[in-house]
């Protein structure tokens, strides 16, 4: 029996492996090309326009070619600290910040700069002070359960941090994982 060769996979599929790999697929997953096949690098365009609706669900509208699907929070952080060519650079963040944007934040080179804060989160004259004195590029957030202090920022204070990082040329990444609390008993 000759070899088959599936493309869809990255390395060629020994003789009886393609049934057994299919077999046992169909078995406990069901669709075997499904699982196997490459999927669009962005997300499926339907994917996209789900969340372009959900995001857009408060006004500003979101269109689906700003989005990517990712596969988690953390490489949605990856992915975000990328896109915003931040690797190398001076992000600023909260006095206690998410330890997995700190691990993430080393593996790219970035220099953390902590920011002071009160019990709203980010304190917009310090951010100014300390992005302006190490000429950060970025700022990271968790306004909504902030992790680990667990403060939601409210939405004036999220304005002025915007304003602070608009008038510094600077980028935010927003890990709001929790935004859906927003409004809710909290």
């Amino acid at each position: 029996m000759d070899p088959v060769i599936d493309l869809r996979l990255n390395y060629p599929v020994l003789p009886g492996q393609s049934g057994y790999f299919k077999n046992s697929f169909t078995r406990h997953f069901g669709a075997y090309s499904d699982w196997l096949s490459i999927k669009p690098f962005r997300g499926s365009d339907a994917h996209r326009d789900l969340a372009s609706t959900w995001l857009s669900r408060e006004g500003v509208k979101i269109d689906r070619d700003r989005l990517s699907v990712v596969t988690g929070g953390h490489h949605g952080v990856l992915v975000a600290i990328l896109a915003a060519g931040l690797r190398g650079k001076v992000v600023v963040t909260d006095e206690f910040t998410y330890p997995n944007f700190k691990e993430l934040a080393g593996l790219m080179g970035i220099q953390l700069v902590p920011c002071i804060g009160d019990v709203d989160g980010m304190l917009p004259d310090s951010l100014k002070e300390v992005a302006t004195k190490f000429s950060a590029s970025g700022v990271y957030l968790m306004p909504t359960l902030h992790n680990p202090v667990g403060y939601v920022m409210p939405v004036q204070r999220r304005h002025q941090i915007i304003e602070v990082v608009g008038n510094l040329g600077m980028v935010i990444i927003e890990d709001d994982a929790y935004v859906f609390w927003r409004g809710s008993r909290l």
